[in-house]
């Protein structure tokens, strides 16, 4: 058992899309995406390109960098066939870099591939969409996902469920 310091984190701020920073005796901290970092100024090294999602760690400049693999679920490639024999148009929209989602909408079917794109720009798809008349169900995981998911006729939440059914809740009433 390794016996680490813990230092507290202060002055904690989400921010939406990207990631998170606080400060840490001093220093900001930032933990999220590769775009996040640059952003702010933090260079990154030339890392080999994979499929999987990946979850910056920097202070002044990058510290490590973790690997995320999304495991698709078992049934997901037959929805999407369904949905797709039924004549329903099918999108991936995500914040995650573009070769996790191409491997994932390849492994389910998925041809039109929207990422790297922040929680705003799924909204302005959703409301696009709206404006040409279609019917729009959006799946979402998260607190990110809760302005699109209020936007779309049909919202299905996967995670954070209780905050975004808070704000979604008056939507079916209507």
């Amino acid at each position: 058992r390794r016996h680490l310091l813990a230092i507290p984190a202060v002055d904690f701020q989400i921010i939406s899309g990207f990631g998170m920073e606080a400060s840490v005796n001093g220093d900001t901290v930032l933990v999220g995406s590769r775009r996040l970092l640059t952003n702010r100024g933090v260079a990154l090294p030339k890392m080999p390109a994979v499929s999987d999602a990946e979850v910056w760690i920097a202070a002044r400049q990058p510290i490590a960098v973790i690997y995320l693999h999304d495991e698709i679920r078992p049934e997901a490639k037959s929805v999407i066939a369904f949905l797709q024999r039924s004549a329903t148009a099918v999108a991936l929209l995500t914040g995650d870099r573009a070769a996790a989602a191409d491997a994932v909408a390849a492994q389910v079917g998925i041809k039109e591939v929207h990422a790297e794109i922040a929680p705003d720009a799924k909204l302005q798809c959703i409301h696009r969409w709206r404006q040409e008349g279609k019917k729009v169900a959006m799946v979402g995981d998260g607190i990110n996902d809760a302005p699109s998911l209020t936007a779309a006729d049909v919202a299905i939440g996967m995670g954070a469920r209780e905050w975004v059914r808070g704000k979604t809740r008056d939507r079916g009433r209507n």
